[in-house]
């Protein structure tokens, strides 16, 4: 829930490019905001606080944050951009991939809700 709200002003930003015809401004704009969130954001706040992560994350999520980098990397040697088609599938890959961990972390909640396909309703009355 957080990423989405963080990302809604890199979302105009970028919908915004493409619509005028400036892609590759909408491009810069994701792989400079992920640097700088990487680089920036997670090094200073290491440097406040040291951070630990959880082993879930190791196996699962960063797996498949370079898995998707890569289809970018292919998709921009092989298609010189990302096109339609491709724009479809990242989206579809990043509904999934919030679903799935959705569906994982409540059920390892023990059915409580914590996240965007369970809400409050879905949750057991104690």
């Amino acid at each position: 829930v957080v990423a989405f709200g963080t990302s809604s002003p890199e979302l105009t930003v970028s919908l915004k490019a493409a619509w005028t015809g400036n892609g590759d401004i909408a491009i810069g704009n994701v792989v400079g905001s992920n640097i700088c969130n990487m680089a920036l954001i997670l090094g200073v706040c290491a440097l406040i606080c040291p951070m630990g992560i959880q082993r879930r994350v190791i196996r699962l999520e960063i797996p498949i944050m370079i898995a998707a980098s890569l289809v970018l990397v292919v998709l921009f040697f092989w298609l010189g951009g990302i096109n339609r088609w491709a724009g479809f599938f990242l989206f579809a890959g990043m509904v999934a991939d919030t679903a799935v961990f959705d569906i994982l972390a409540f059920l390892a909640e023990g059915g409580v809700s914590t996240g965007l396909i369970f809400n409050a309703s879905t949750r057991p009355s104690a």
